[in-house]
């Protein structure tokens, strides 16, 4: 957890996606909070970064694409993040979480 804390203070450019920050960054609480075997946490952060990636389905990561394209004359090797498969994975792991709780 206190590595996680520590990430948010890191400098960032806009090449970092800051944006994504806060859903992704829930996400690790969530699944720090299920390793801990905080069930009701690890929901709570977990249903948290997948409400942040579904406010953000209409960012335009291929803006992000072409514009790093364009600066690098490369396409990027890490760091293209699509809200969609990000939602896609939350929501499996929700699923999961839902699952075993059931007896």
């Amino acid at each position: 957890m206190a590595e996680v804390r520590r990430a948010a203070l890191e400098p960032m450019r806009s090449s970092d996606q800051p944006w994504a920050l806060v859903p992704r960054m829930a996400r690790a609480q969530g699944l720090i909070a299920l390793a801990r075997g905080d069930r009701a946490e690890a929901r709570r952060r977990l249903s948290e970064a997948a409400e942040g990636w579904q406010r953000h389905l209409e960012h335009d990561a291929g803006a992000e694409f072409l514009a790093n394209f364009v600066d690098l004359g490369r396409p990027p090797i890490v760091g293209l993040v699509e809200p969609e498969w990000e939602l896609r994975r939350l929501t499996a792991e929700l699923a999961e979480l839902d699952a075993a709780e059931v007896p």
